[in-house]
């Protein structure tokens, strides 16, 4: 065994880093938690840091982007259906991306990307079938560590309800990596000597995951709608290049909705004149919301001076995938999606507005 001693610590690195945090929904950092997801494919293809790894050329580059924001348009969208179409729709667009990349990459950038997802998977990768396969586990190990893995997941995401009911890090996030350590242990136990070695080479060299997730995403297109816009004339995000744009979904009968209008009102008076644009997409909830003129009346009321899109149709909720009022995304000037917020900004004492106005500051400083 002490001869395997650093390749074993080379799989504890992985293993205990699979998902080093537990995280919330919102995305005020632009950083998302990759290591926790089961299919990490299409975010890590769209990863700088992996771009960086896979030493890619400008015309890989431009290639990868155009396929990117191709994807997009589904993977916005997906987000509010059901959990047969969302993983449906993860299939395809991840086969369409493979089959596309087989083209772009060459032969150690594509060995090199599947590294990278197998470290970024970390022990989720035993409960596909690809690793399985290639260890050539048989059916008593599969069995053994699918139990592992899934009771240790289980655990995991008990400690997330924990965390989201008592606000207690430091104590579940101990519990956490006890459960980590014990569940390297059980697969460790299982596998032989050979199968260590064979897994130790498929994960290639090491990437530092926590640096993972700063990924963005292209904004959906608006949709005009016959009920039209108030404080503009119709607005497109192709027009909109270059600005850098606050775009939030609200019902003007929504509770937390009007709790988050002042600071939507602040940005407006506080950066319109550096370049940000403050849009608001109001997608009725009730019935009442659907009357135009009551819409009209309430921004007029609230004071709001910047574009309104009436989306009583909910063709743009749709677009973006938006399943919650409030909500809050900031777009870059070059028409990415890079930081959200759902909910209102400051709900118990979250400090949300604070970060997004930051994130919009470094934005508008952006070349």
């Amino acid at each position: 065994m002490i001869t395997h001693l650093p390749r074993l610590l080379a799989l504890a690195v992985v293993l205990l880093g699979a998902t080093a945090a537990i995280s919330a929904q919102q995305n005020p950092h632009g950083r998302l938690p990759v290591t926790s997801f089961a299919e990490p494919y299409l975010f890590l293809i769209r990863d700088p840091v992996v771009h960086e790894e896979l030493e890619l050329t400008e015309q890989q580059r431009q290639e990868l982007g155009e396929l990117n924001d191709q994807l997009d348009v589904q993977l916005w969208s997906m987000r509010n259906n059901s959990a047969q179409h969302i993983e449906t729709t993860i299939q395809q667009a991840t086969a369409t991306a493979q089959t596309r990349l087989s083209s772009i990459l060459q032969d150690d950038q594509q060995r090199r990307l599947s590294q990278i997802v197998l470290r970024t998977l970390g022990t989720k990768a035993f409960l596909h079938d690809e690793l399985p396969e290639k260890l050539e586990l048989s059916e008593k190990q599969r069995q053994e560590i699918r139990k592992t893995v899934t009771e240790t997941q289980e655990a995991v995401d008990e400690l997330i309800k924990q965390r989201q009911a008592e606000d207690s890090d430091k104590s579940l996030d101990k519990k956490y990596r006890t459960l980590k350590t014990d569940e390297q242990r059980q697969i460790l136990a299982t596998l032989t000597s050979s199968q260590r070695d064979e897994w130790v080479s498929l994960l290639g060299e090491q990437i530092d995951v926590s640096k993972l997730g700063g990924v963005k995403f292209k904004v959906p297109e608006l949709h005009g709608s016959q009920s039209g816009w108030i404080n503009s004339q119709p607005l497109t995000m192709q027009q909109l290049k270059g600005k850098v744009v606050a775009l939030h979904f609200y019902a003007f009968n929504c509770i937390n909705c009007k709790r988050n209008l002042p600071w939507y009102k602040g940005w407006h008076e506080s950066f319109a004149d550096q370049g940000l644009v403050v849009i608001g997409v109001h997608t009725p909830e009730t019935s009442a919301e659907h009357d135009v003129e009551s819409v009209h009346r309430n921004a007029r009321d609230s004071g709001l001076k910047f574009p309104i899109l009436i989306d009583n149709d909910k063709q743009n909720w749709g677009a973006w995938g938006n399943s919650i009022w409030p909500s809050v995304y900031l777009i870059d000037k070059q028409g990415y999606v890079r930081y959200w917020w759902y909910g209102e900004l400051n709900w118990q004492g979250a400090e949300g507005e604070q970060l997004l106005r930051k994130r919009i500051e470094e934005l508008l400083s952006e070349e």
